[in-house]
C-alpha cells in the first residue's frame, strides 16, 4: 500500500488553488448564521471496517446526516494527528472527518476537534479493534459534543486530488481523548495533517445551537 508523503506537502498536485482546506477557524470573524440550519444525524451503530489506507485510519459508516437540510449519506470516518484546523489560534492533538456524500455528488464533511484530557470510550473500541473487515458494534454518535454548533465554509480535500467540492462544518466544541489514546494513535500515524491554507476571499459562518439533535 502506497503511503502518502505527508513531509512534501508541497509535491502534491492540486486541482484548483483558491479554496483549498484546511483553515484557521476564528469566531470573531465568522459571519453568524441567523436561521435555523441545524446539524441532524442518524449514524447506525456499527462500525462496517477500520483499516490504514496509507492516509490515516479509516472507519466504515452507515447513516444519513441532515446538513442544513439537505440529505447526505454516511461513507467513512478518518482520523488525523494531529488536527488540521485550528480555532482561535488554537492547534489540536487530534481530528476526526465524518465523510458524507449528497446525491448530486458533492461531499460533506463534519469535523471533530480533540484535545487531550479524559479518555473516549468510544475511541478504545476502535482502537482495540485495528484492524478489521467486520462490523464492529460502536455508537460513534457517542463520540459527539452535546451540542453541535459549528463553522461552516466551501473548501477541499486534505488530500490529493485535493478537490474543492467540499462543504466544512466544524463543531466548535472539542471532544476529549487520553494520552495513552492519542500514543497509540500515533504509533500508526503521527503527523497525517494538512497544513493550513490561506481563506481568501471565502466567507466563514457560525451556526450556534443548544444540543445534539438525533434525526428520527
Amino acid at each position: 500500500m502506497p503511503y502518502l508523503n505527508y513531509r512534501d506537502q508541497s509535491s502534491w498536485t492540486i486541482e484548483a488553488g483558491q479554496m483549498q482546506s484546511p483553515i484557521a477557524l476564528t469566531s470573531a470573524t465568522a459571519e453568524s448564521i441567523d436561521y435555523n440550519a441545524p446539524i441532524k444525524l442518524a449514524y447506525d451503530s456499527t462500525v462496517t471496517y477500520i483499516t490504514d489506507t496509507g492516509r490515516g485510519l479509516e472507519f466504515g459508516l452507515h447513516g444519513t446526516a441532515w446538513l442544513n437540510h439537505r440529505p447526505s449519506l454516511a461513507e467513512q470516518c478518518h482520523i488525523h494527528t494531529p488536527g488540521e484546523h485550528t480555532l482561535d489560534g488554537q492547534a489540536f492533538a487530534s481530528e476526526l472527518h465524518f465523510v458524507h456524500q449528497a446525491t448530486n455528488g458533492r461531499l460533506a464533511v463534519i469535523g471533530l476537534l480533540l484535545k487531550l484530557g479524559d479518555p473516549a470510550p468510544v475511541l478504545e473500541t476502535l482502537l482495540a479493534n485495528i484492524p478489521s473487515q467486520q462490523s464492529i458494534k460502536i455508537n460513534l454518535m457517542a463520540l459527539l459534543p452535546s451540542r453541535l454548533s459549528y463553522f461552516h465554509y466551501l473548501g477541499s480535500l486534505t488530500t490529493p486530488p485535493l478537490s474543492e467540492n467540499v462543504e466544512w462544518y466544524i463543531l466548535d466544541t472539542p471532544i476529549t481523548l487520553s494520552q495513552d489514546q492519542l500514543n497509540r494513535f500515533t504509533s500508526f500515524y503521527s503527523g497525517n495533517n494538512r497544513t493550513l491554507q490561506p481563506i481568501n476571499d471565502r466567507t466563514v459562518e457560525h451556526f450556534a445551537c443548544h444540543r445534539l439533535t438525533v434525526a428520527n
